[in-house]
């Protein structure tokens, strides 16, 4: 965007110095209203805290038959505290991150793969993917899963994705 300003020779130099500045305020204000603060197009992958991070020591979540195979949203104290045991309890800011949570119970052995946090921002979700790695033996097992990620915006479903790989 180009701007031209044509000052004619007659105008004194302080009216030319007012015209400037107007036409520079214009300029500066078209270019903030043109910039985006959040570039976020497509998916992608956020950074993940866990409890450990936050002082946590062998934390998991409280099982019982309200809880089994459940996840998860937390964004207080006191739903920290109603849904997970701790030796010491994490000290987690709710005003600035989420906790997301859960258990899945399995009829096979399960070995911990990874996890990650997908963030789109054309559908406005937050999905957290837990992968496991699963072996022949029949044994069912009940897994636990937890990330302390950035606060979760109000306009976001979250969802959460469990993916079990089969291991020969």
């Amino acid at each position: 965007m180009a701007f031209v300003v044509h000052l004619e020779t007659n105008i004194c130099g302080e009216m030319k110095s007012i015209i400037l500045s107007m036409a520079m305020f214009v300029l500066l204000a078209g270019m903030n209203l043109s910039c985006k603060k959040d570039e976020c197009t497509g998916k992608i992958t956020i950074s993940y805290l866990t409890f450990e991070d936050y002082g946590g020591i062998d934390c998991g979540i409280i099982i019982n038959d309200q809880s089994r195979g459940v996840n998860y949203v937390i964004d207080s104290q006191a739903g920290l505290e109603s849904t997970v045991e701790c030796t010491t309890l994490p000290v987690i800011d709710f005003e600035t991150y989420t906790l997301l949570l859960g258990s899945y119970e399995s009829e096979k052995d399960l070995a911990y793969r990874s996890q990650a946090i997908i963030r789109d921002c054309e559908t406005q979700t937050l999905t957290f993917r837990i992968s496991y790695d699963s072996e022949q033996k029949d044994s069912s097992m009940l897994v636990d899963y937890h990330a302390v990620i950035p606060k979760v915006p109000d306009n976001y479903e979250v969802e959460f994705e469990i993916q079990v790989w089969q291991i020969n």
